[in-house]
């Protein structure tokens, strides 16, 4: 029987099918890329996780909050790209062949990693904006930025058509 995986938060933490994951345990196995190939159970716990820091029950740091948001981002594009263009096989930093996801666009083709997409991003967005308007208002900033790239549809993030411009 295949068992549905629907994290929720708790004021303790996510509430999984294995039992109670602490917050900042979610936020560092995303980001660390744990659920970079299992695309769905990462989203479930990204969403449960930033309904923790609406509901008050997850105080993330700035920066915490932004790899959440920023893991979200990264994941609807990776979705779209899957679900517009396929994957290939490839073969990863270990040496296993694993399945990329393939962006295409006006120039050519190329493999879509979400480690990378993430490093990109916050390179970009996150130090214009430390940059720019300092560490509290720039942290803040990227954030709302972040927001502004994917919208809430069916049920899940989806890439906004800003988020869409951003990234392609």
């Amino acid at each position: 029987m295949n068992k549905q995986f629907n994290p929720e938060a708790a004021p303790g933490g996510v509430i999984t099918g294995s039992g109670l994951v602490g917050f900042l345990s979610v936020a560092e196995s995303l980001s660390r890329g744990d659920y970079d190939h299992n695309q769905l159970e990462g989203m479930g716990l990204a969403c449960a996780a930033l309904d923790g820091v609406a509901l008050t029950w997850f105080a993330a740091a700035p920066v915490q909050h932004a790899s959440l948001w920023q893991w979200v981002v990264v994941a609807a594009f990776v979705a779209e790209q899957l679900k517009n263009n396929g994957d290939v096989d490839v073969i990863g930093e270990d040496g296993a062949k694993v399945k990329a996801a393939v962006y295409v666009g006006q120039y050519g083709a190329m493999t879509v990693y979400p480690a990378a997409e993430r490093f990109a991003l916050a390179s970009h967005v996150e130090g214009y904006a430390l940059q720019k308007y300092g560490t509290i208002a720039g942290m803040d900033l990227a954030i709302q930025y972040y927001q502004t790239m994917v919208e809430w549809r069916d049920g899940t993030y989806w890439l906004s058509a800003h988020g869409r411009d951003v990234l392609t």
